[in-house]
């Protein structure tokens, strides 16, 4: 990661979670822990119901804040706990591949491989069948990168770099083709980063969502301006995007893409990523992000946290599980796979599994 924005995000967001002791990775009743991640931010289930695809998110301290440094796209099997790596895999140091035609932009310079920083995925099915996973990557560029996943195997097929300033979160697919992305910090100064969480702290919008065609590139969605925005999702027929802001005014937004006016909110503590349960959008995050901050060293601490479900019709919220960081630390996403809810974290080391409401 060599952006500014995303270094002092870190810092001013995320710093004191280093000083956080590791919960016990013991059952407890129904709530079941899989332990041994390196920031599982963000999460995808598979249409098997029993693999979770895991973005290991990878940030580190250094004197100037957090850093994202390389990560891993990895495969979580829910029934034995085991982890595989995906990629970068053995050979994605060696030679490169070019972008697929029809997969990303044209303009791509060429495969990420080691190099790959993960945060937000999107797994969905393209128009000719094949399944195509989304991942916003800082490492060595800001870009959605585009994979196709055939069986447990991913393959690195093109990217779509992003206009300069750009501090990116969240990935989805639109039908048809293409994808939103949050843009959660648009700044191309150190300055402009600086002040962001600032600004988040007093309800203050820091960024925007893209949208991205092959045939325009990306462009500023109208009227998704907001504070921080995070987590993106597209629904099935392509009319509305949702998106979340976070700070004291956090909240699950939706747009309408037919004439891009705000049509409703449901009011969420902290909302980070968002998913679709079939029905209902699910959520994740901290209950007060004031907690993270309020850490040293000497003293480790919980970020208490909720996953909740948004009804896509009426905006009402409903609370799925709440935990006051006991369990998990630094919450960031819920998805369902069959009767569970599984959810990862943007800080912690752990995915839980608990029973799906």
């Amino acid at each position: 990661m060599k952006t500014a924005a995303l270094a002092v995000l870190a810092a001013g967001f995320m710093a004191p979670t280093a000083a956080l002791a590791t919960p016990s990775c013991e059952a407890q009743g129904e709530v079941r822990p899989y332990c041994g991640f390196r920031q599982p931010e963000d999460l995808e289930p598979l249409a098997d119901g029993r693999h979770l695809l895991v973005s290991q998110m990878n940030l580190t301290p250094t004197p100037q804040g957090f850093l994202f440094k390389s990560g891993k796209l990895s495969l979580l099997d829910t029934r034995t706990g085991k982890v595989r790596d995906l990629y970068p895999g053995k050979s994605a140091g060696q030679a490169k591949a070019k972008p697929t035609p029809g997969w990303g932009d044209p303009a791509c310079p060429g495969e990420i491989g080691d190099a790959l920083s993960p945060h937000g995925i999107h797994l969905s099915r393209r128009g000719d069948g094949r399944l195509q996973l989304l991942v916003v990557n800082h490492g060595g560029r800001e870009a959605v990168e585009f994979f196709e996943l055939d069986g447990q195997r991913l393959t690195w097929r093109g990217c779509a770099v992003a206009p300069r300033g750009s501090t990116m979160n969240d990935v989805a697919a639109r039908p048809g083709g293409g994808f939103i992305a949050s843009n959660m910090i648009d700044a191309s100064t150190p300055e402009q980063a600086a002040q962001a969480m600032d600004n988040v702290a007093r309800g203050e919008n820091t960024g925007f969502v893209w949208t991205w065609s092959a045939s325009f590139g990306y462009q500023k969605l109208p009227g998704s301006d907001g504070p921080l925005p995070n987590g993106v999702q597209v629904d099935a027929a392509g009319r509305y995007a949702y998106y979340n802001v976070v700070g004291p005014q956090g909240a699950v937004r939706k747009v309408d893409l037919q004439n891009y006016r705000l049509v409703g909110s449901a009011p969420t503590p902290n909302p980070d990523n968002l998913s679709w349960d079939g029905k209902r959008l699910l959520t994740a995050g901290v209950l007060d992000h004031r907690t993270l901050s309020q850490c040293d060293s000497a003293a480790p601490c919980r970020s208490a946290s909720h996953a909740s479900a948004i009804d896509p019709e009426t905006m009402q919220a409903t609370r799925l599980f709440e935990q006051d960081g006991s369990l998990q630390r630094g919450v960031s996403v819920a998805v369902a796979m069959g009767k569970r809810l599984y959810i990862g974290a943007f800080a912690g080391d752990r995915v839980l599994s608990v029973p799906l409401k």
